[in-house]
């Protein structure tokens, strides 16, 4: 009889926002119950989600957000050297205590840098547009149309992001070189782990001859423990329309109220809004049409809904492709705008910039969205892709396959890539580590 191993995996997810923290989620518990010891390493303010579904969790150093905080911008930016140094501490810690086969990791570019310096193998969970083989220029110009135009376009919008993933990779790329690695150029590099998930569809989000450590694994959609599923939700009368709106982590206060504004002295439609941890929904019960609240199963809701309004997150748009519904979308941040763009460029939805959406061109919109079929009828083609595939046991299958590929023989993953010298600050508090003795 074959003897299965267990292993024993550390997730250390993005403190930003909750996706990053939900997706681990569902790869975490179909490993815990395969019978695999998970340990998270989490310094964000979802902890108690963590406590509820009753994982070990030990704190590490994050960035402090404000209660209303503002991700249009470049958030990993915000990272200074000392608090990437002390992320980095913290991880290297808890490596030493945990001692895990696989460090597993999403949006924490210090997870990388600490399993470098610990000999581990890392696994990074990713869009597919944050990586260095997603093609931003078909977005503009498309390739099979305009060949030549596109290959101009392509070598100077590559120069431009090229020199900004560089500049946003200033301090990481300090503290790693401080620490003996070289190699990281681009915020990409700190991405790039010895196994890289991929939580898109090809089909939606293609990528260009990535390397053999790349795999798709499918939308990964955090629908929150069965206790949101008690909630009762409205019942649209004959005539009436439901309209879901999530404005999640990301998506702030404006286009809460874009929306509120639009559709408050109309009755008859009713509106589901989801506001996420960062905004009070107090200010906006006043109508009986209009339903607020921090958290419902995004899924549950589309079940009744005739359309999505969101701010790009992917996520948010997978449920709604998921679901076959149409979206509107509001981006705020360069990630939600390259998403708004696909949507726009398959055609299963309307894109608004913030800076010119008001609630004459959200109405306009929302009318074409619902008398033009072809909208939802490109969603529900996609519908039928994502409906075989269950993306968190892919990408769990993944993990193990890695693990067994290295711990069961005993092997060190690029070595190439770990430090051939360290800082001498590092050699003296965990020479063990350095040494690879963990």
């Amino acid at each position: 009889m074959m003897i299965i191993p267990r292993f024993r995996f550390l997730f250390i997810p993005s403190g930003i926002g909750f996706s990053h923290l939900g997706r681990l989620l569902l790869i975490a518990d179909l490993l815990r119950r395969w019978g695999h010891q998970v340990v998270f390493a989490y310094g964000g303010r979802h902890g108690d989600q963590l406590l509820r579904l009753n994982y070990r969790c030990l704190p590490v150093t994050e960035i402090n957000l404000p209660d209303d905080p503002d991700f249009a911008g470049p958030i990993l930016e915000r990272y200074s050297g000392a608090i990437i140094e002390q992320c980095i501490e913290d991880e290297l810690g808890i490596i030493e205590k945990i001692r895990p086969d696989v460090i597993v990791s999403d949006l924490r570019p210090s997870a990388l840098i600490s399993a470098r310096l610990a000999g581990k193998p890392c696994v990074t969970l990713r869009d597919a547009y944050m990586t260095d083989y997603f093609d931003l220029t078909s977005l503009v110009i498309d390739k099979q149309q305009y060949p030549h135009r596109h290959k101009a376009a392509d070598w100077f919008i590559s120069k431009i992001v090229n020199k900004q993933k560089e500049r946003l990779a200033n301090n990481w790329r300090e503290v790693a070189r401080k620490h003996g690695l070289r190699g990281y150029r681009s915020l990409y590099d700190f991405f790039r782990g010895d196994l890289n998930l991929v939580a898109d569809l090809p089909a939606f989000a293609p990528l260009s001859r990535p390397p053999d450590n790349f795999h798709y694994v499918g939308p990964l959609i955090w629908e929150g423990q069965n206790d949101s599923a008690s909630e009762p939700l409205p019942e649209c009368r004959s005539g009436e329309r439901m309209i879901y709106v999530s404005v999640g982590n990301t998506g702030g206060k404006r286009l809460l109220d874009l929306v509120v504004d639009a559709f408050h002295d109309r009755p008859q439609v009713q509106l589901i809004v989801t506001t996420g941890p960062y905004i009070d929904p107090g200010p906006y019960t006043g109508w009986s049409h209009i339903h607020v609240r921090p958290f419902i199963s995004g899924t549950r809701i589309m079940r009744s809904s005739d359309l999505v309004i969101h701010f790009g997150g992917t996520g948010t748009t997978y449920q709604c492709l998921g679901n076959g519904l149409p979206m509107i979308v509001v981006p705020f941040n360069n990630g939600q705008k390259i998403t708004a763009r696909l949507i726009r460029r398959h055609g299963v939805g309307i894109p608004l910039s913030i800076a010119y959406a008001n609630t004459e061109r959200l109405l306009i919109a929302v009318r074409h969205l619902v008398q033009t079929p072809d909208f939802k009828d490109r969603a529900q083609h996609f519908q039928r892709m994502i409906q075989p595939l269950s993306g968190p046991r892919i990408a769990a299958k993944h993990t193990i396959n890695l693990a067994q590929n290295t711990v069961m023989t005993g092997q060190r993953l690029n070595q190439s890539s770990l430090p051939k010298t360290t800082c001498a600050a590092f050699q003296a508090k965990r020479p063990h580590l350095v040494n690879g003795n963990i």
